[in-house]
């Protein structure tokens, strides 16, 4: 059981091991599935009557209805929407989607669509296909590599937050009695939906009490979520049909029948997009009581996780990893971190938010203050083989 105060922040690196891209990946997925949707928008023009199967996002620059060269003028729309998307994503290669979609306000609906369907396939792939996506990719993220089993490599880190939860308890009320809270950055709902199997696959807790410990805000999403409350599968988007968008070219019945599930994906994916913060400052300050929330439950802990986190100056503000990690009279906390490949940016960000000076992690991993019981420690390993190997046991 977590006996101690404890927050686990989650950055994208966290939820990479789930299948889910991470910074530039996101980015040429999301390049990706908007030459998709473009090669849809063609073949509607080309071969089908565009006032049938039109999705949402289409029909909302259709004024009348029914009106076939309005509804010619939204397929196109959107198209030539898809089009720039690609072609400036290719121009400017940015680092983040987030900011990219700050400095190009017209591209902002189409863009965050386009996230939250690249998050849903890769949640539907997840859910189908064991392991980890990410292991079949080079480092570019768009070539496959047939060789790797990615499901003999571990990955579950969630495994090790589960034996924990459950270790020590004796009935199925000692659940709720874990002190310990979730703050994540990502999109996905990996973590809720793993939670909420795992511990319900449990006799000695059931399903109900499973649903107790995990309401209440035991997880944060700050920046919102595909999905508003934990999904089941039946919640999943359709696969097969997102797999079918822009695949097809030539007018025939298995084409056509694809098309209603395509729309209704499609649909899945808009809806999807509506709870996303993606705008980076524009939208991603107006969720202010999550935001409120995880500040409080860091400035109260006293044991914090960060894992797979990139400790961006505005998210570690909009939280309270800044000020409450600054080490201090007033803060003492134990702070275990990862930072994959020991990248020294992220060695000197750590160093500046919590010790003002950029040095403290570039020569060493571990910073113990004994006169105030302040712990840092960092593992320069994944996720999975922090906890494995570097963080014993998640809170000693």
């Amino acid at each position: 059981m977590f006996k101690n105060e404890t927050v686990f922040v989650l950055g994208a690196g966290a939820s990479w091991h789930y299948g889910y891209p991470t910074g530039e990946g996101l980015v040429h997925q999301i390049s990706r599935m908007a030459q998709r949707l473009s090669r849809h928008c063609k073949y509607i023009l080309e071969h089908e009557n565009p006032n049938f199967n039109i999705p949402e996002y289409v029909k909302q620059k259709i004024k009348t209805e029914n009106d076939l060269e309005q509804a010619k003028t939204a397929w196109e729309s959107v198209k030539k929407e898809c089009d720039t998307l690609v072609d400036r994503l290719r121009t400017v290669r940015p680092l983040l989607i987030d900011h990219f979609l700050a400095w190009n306000e017209n591209l902002r609906p189409i863009g965050q669509m386009m996230i939250a369907a690249v998050i849903l396939q890769c949640e539907a792939s997840g859910s189908v296909s064991p392991g980890n996506y990410n292991h079949l990719l080079t480092t570019k993220g768009d070539i496959r590599n047939p060789r790797i089993d990615s499901s003999e490599i571990n990955d579950d880190w969630y495994r090790f937050i589960i034996h924990k939860l459950v270790y020590g308890c004796q009935n199925p009320s000692d659940l709720l009695k874990n002190k310990v809270r979730f703050i994540t950055f990502n999109y996905d709902t990996s973590l809720d939906y793993h939670l909420l199997r795992g511990l319900s696959s449990i006799d000695l807790l059931g399903p109900d009490i499973t649903s107790e410990f995990l309401d209440n805000d035991r997880i944060i999403h700050v920046y919102g979520s595909i999905h508003p409350k934990i999904p089941t599968n039946s919640e999943f988007i359709d696969l097969k049909s997102m797999k079918t968008l822009g695949s097809f070219e030539l007018n025939n019945l298995a084409a056509r029948a694809a098309l209603k599930p395509i729309t209704a994906a499609l649909d899945h994916c808009l809806r999807a997009a509506k709870t996303l913060r993606t705008v980076d400052p524009h939208d991603k300050e107006v969720n202010k009581p999550s935001l409120e929330m995880a500040k409080y439950f860091i400035q109260n802990s006293s044991v914090i996780y960060i894992l797979g986190y990139g400790f961006d100056e505005n998210n570690n503000l909009r939280i309270g990893l800044d000020p409450y990690l600054k080490y201090s009279e007033k803060n003492h906390k134990s702070v275990l971190f990862t930072n994959f490949g020991d990248v020294n940016n992220i060695n000197k960000r750590v160093s500046r938010l919590m010790f003002g000076a950029a040095d403290r992690f570039l020569s060493q991993s571990i910073h113990n203050h004994i006169e105030s019981i302040d712990y840092a420690e960092k593992s320069t390993r994944t996720v999975y083989e922090a906890l494995e190997k570097d963080f014993e046991s998640l809170e000693g």
